[in-house]
């Protein structure tokens, strides 16, 4: 029992020593890519990763006009997208001064995953949203047993007037 104890007691410590520390800033866009030293995978990863998106979003000062505005405008052009797949749930938005994220968790069926998987990552999806001053940063995909969650960064591209959508129309007619 107490090597046992030991065993455990020495594998956490060196866990904890080897854990990479935390950003010292999460608003630092500069992050080093996860798989530099990678030879397969070098190069295929940039910029901040979904979860230090989510701390970038929640550290910046909030443009209060420009981040109301432009939450208003994704909740209703991802309302259009997720009604297509029969889904009629809220997508949460939070916007900063210079970035949004958008977050939801869905229960669907494995095929309809699949067909909103391709919708979320469409060119009609980012066209839309470059009308809004939006290019998109980075998404992420998963979640636990048959939940489809499902989260992504926009990036403030200019200083556009952003519109609500209106409902019924499609997001790409915009």
């Amino acid at each position: 029992m107490t090597i046992a104890a030991a065993i455990a007691l020495t594998a956490g410590a060196y866990l904890f020593q080897s854990a990479p520390s935390a950003p010292q800033s999460p608003a630092h866009e500069q992050v080093a890519s996860p798989a530099k030293d990678d030879p397969l995978l070098a190069g295929s990863f940039f910029g901040p990763m979904p979860s230090e998106r989510y701390a970038m979003v929640r550290a910046e000062k909030r443009d209060a006009p420009w981040a109301d505005k432009t939450e208003k405008a994704l909740i209703a052009r991802y309302a259009i997208l997720l009604g297509k797949y029969g889904v009629h749930q809220p997508v949460r938005a939070l916007c900063g001064s210079k970035s949004c994220e958008i977050a939801m968790k869905l229960d669907l069926p494995v095929d309809q995953m699949a067909k909103l998987t391709e919708a979320l990552q469409s060119k009609q999806l980012a066209d839309s949203l470059a009308k809004i001053g939006l290019t998109g940063a980075t998404a992420s995909f998963g979640g636990p047993d048959k939940s489809y969650v499902h989260s992504s960064y926009w990036l403030r591209s200019s200083s556009v007037t952003v519109a609500p959508a209106q409902a019924g129309q499609a997001p790409e007619s915009r």
